[in-house]
């Protein structure tokens, strides 16, 4: 079963609580054009912090903060936690956007305004495209793959 890692904490409420249903990934790797990883009926583990070795990681700042005492952030209360793995999903869509800042206004192909919010508000974010625009600088158009899914366990 292939693994989608994440680790971006401003998502992590939306994945505990299972309101996230997708994930936007690039479409692209080194200036080459990438084919999506997931397929529509695939099913897939999420995972926290894939590759820590730690199994256990705090609700609240997304570390493993009661086991790694210069981790502890002003959130972390170290009293609640999860486990890496977050669950078992089944990809429902499959689909490429492209965002860029066009005169300096957030663009995303083929949304509206308003369908943006509900592409944010589905990834779990409140500031999506901040966030991408700060991990990839989108002042070209960029390529972007979309991955739904329901929740299975």
């Amino acid at each position: 079963m292939k693994i989608l890692n994440f680790s971006v904490v401003k998502i992590l409420p939306a994945l505990l609580d299972k309101s996230k249903t997708q994930t936007i990934r690039p479409a692209f790797k080194d200036n080459k054009e990438k084919p999506a990883r997931f397929k529509v009926g695939e099913k897939v583990k999420l995972m926290w912090k894939q590759r820590s070795k730690r199994k256990l990681f705090c609700k609240k700042c997304g570390y493993n903060c009661f086991q790694v005492k210069n981790k502890i952030t002003e959130k972390c209360d170290g009293t609640t936690f999860f486990k890496k793995k977050l669950g078992i999903v089944e990809i429902t869509e499959v689909f490429k956007i492209e965002m860029w800042t066009g005169n300096d206004v957030p663009l995303i192909t083929g949304y509206k305004l308003k369908g943006t919010y509900k592409l944010a508000r589905r990834d779990g974010f409140k500031d999506l495209f901040n966030w991408f625009h700060k991990k990839y600088d989108l002042s070209e158009p960029k390529q972007f793959w979309v991955y739904r899914w329901k929740w299975l366990e």
